[in-house]
């Protein structure tokens, strides 16, 4: 910046520029680990759906309904565990439906259909700070 702004507009600027794309980077790193780490513990378990929890929004005017399905199963050695998925579905399921999740045995109430959800959002903060970081390399 020119030699004429305040210095702590520089600060400012460079707080700005910096720590929000590291922020998006540093959100993205921890959520890929978390993931991978879920992923290389998850085992595949069969569950029960038992209650289903809904999330309306409205987008342009137009409501949209998203369901929040909460599980039942029974680990290997322990007593039934109610779970709610880490990802909500545009369609209603079924109660007493039957579904094959991923379980982390160490975290036996948090379950997932998959690990895209957890990529794809670590992937996402990644690819906004980095070139993020990069302008601000560049430019600031």
């Amino acid at each position: 910046m020119g030699e004429d702004v305040p210095h702590w507009l520089n600060a400012v600027a460079n707080l700005i520029g910096f720590g929000i794309p590291a922020g998006f980077i540093a959100v993205g790193i921890w959520m890929f680990v978390k993931t991978r780490r879920f992923m290389g513990n998850a085992k595949r378990v069969s569950m029960t759906v038992v209650d289903i929890g809904i999330h309306e929004t409205f987008e342009d005017g137009v409501p949209q309904t998203d369901y929040l399905p909460v599980y039942e199963y029974r680990p290997a050695a322990g007593e039934m565990v109610q779970a709610r998925a880490f990802d909500m579905t545009p369609t209603r399921p079924e109660l007493g439906a039957q579904k094959v999740m991923l379980v982390d045995p160490n975290e036996p109430d948090v379950v997932r259909d998959s690990g895209v959800v957890g990529y794809g959002l670590a992937a996402f903060c990644i690819a906004l700070g980095v070139p993020a970081l990069i302008a601000a390399l560049i430019y600031i």
